[in-house]
């Protein structure tokens, strides 16, 4: 049976603060020190963030340290964005963490709660004089939530997490190979090194040629249009195309095998 609660009743809400950075000694390795910077989407856990604070300024923030596998939500500034601790952490004033009460309630599925619980609390947003977004803390803790048992709660955490687990591990390998296809790059175009041997430069019109076949809406108005707009920035592979009818100025043909690339600007990265 799922019942209707609070947020602050399934366990402590903390409000993060910031030690006094007139003393640098308050900062060094030894806690992390989570801010908004510090979190992108996609990845849900926090293994290391730009600022630590140290021992000494720990002792600045009672009743603040965060504990492993503790959910946490950014509510000044840019609402919305969330994570999990991996190990002790605080976090500075914009961000509210839920400590947990492990004995009701799961901390991951708290953490998916919160998640479900965004669209909620960017509503709730109470501005502040500087015009940032704002939600403060009674705002937050009161905001209603449905849990089930503690059961329930382990088996859809659970459920939640293998899925994460295979998309953060596959972006994982995204980066891994982009970053071996950069070096190659680098060693093939720039170092010239190939493996037949040295690579020798040459001008770029004495191995392709720049074709603009201009469109015709009665020979050609039954080709797929791929516009700006659709050609994607990190492939080389268009997930879709248009109508040639959904531009109404000058259009190029291009054939099977032809290469694309835009030439003005804003768009030299496509």
């Amino acid at each position: 049976m799922w019942r209707l609660t609070k947020l602050k009743e399934l366990g402590k809400v903390v409000t993060g603060s910031t030690p006094s950075t007139l003393k640098p000694e308050n900062f060094g390795q030894g806690y992390l020190f989570i801010k908004p910077p510090d979190l992108h989407e996609g990845r849900r856990k926090i293994f290391e963030t730009e600022t630590e604070i140290s021992d000494l300024g720990a002792q600045t923030q009672y009743g603040r340290l965060l504990p492993a596998n503790t959910p946490f939500v950014v509510c000044i500034g840019t609402i919305g964005k969330l994570g999990l601790t991996t190990r002790p952490s605080f976090t500075n004033q914009q961000i509210n963490s839920v400590l947990v009460n492990q004995e009701q309630h799961d901390s991951l599925f708290v953490y998916y709660l919160l998640k479900n619980s965004i669209p909620e609390v960017k509503q709730l947003n109470g501005g502040s004089a500087s015009g940032r977004e704002n939600v403060n803390k009674s705002t937050f803790e009161n905001i209603a939530v449905r849990v089930p048992p503690l059961s329930v709660q382990q088996r859809i955490a659970g459920i939640l997490s293998a899925y994460d687990d295979l998309i953060e591990n596959s972006q994982r390998r995204i980066k891994i190979l982009e970053s071996m296809a950069r070096a190659l790059y680098r060693e093939l175009f720039v170092r010239g090194n190939a493996p037949g041997g040295i690579l020798e430069p040459c001008v770029l019109g004495d191995i392709c040629s720049l074709v603009k076949l201009p469109f015709s809406e009665t020979r050609d108005g039954d080709r797929p249009l791929l516009d700006l707009s659709r050609i994607p920035q990190a492939s080389i592979a268009p997930a879709d195309t248009g109508l040639s009818s959904e531009l109404t100025t000058s259009r190029i043909l291009f054939e099977r095998g032809d290469t694309l690339f835009g030439a003005i600007r804003c768009y030299l990265h496509k």
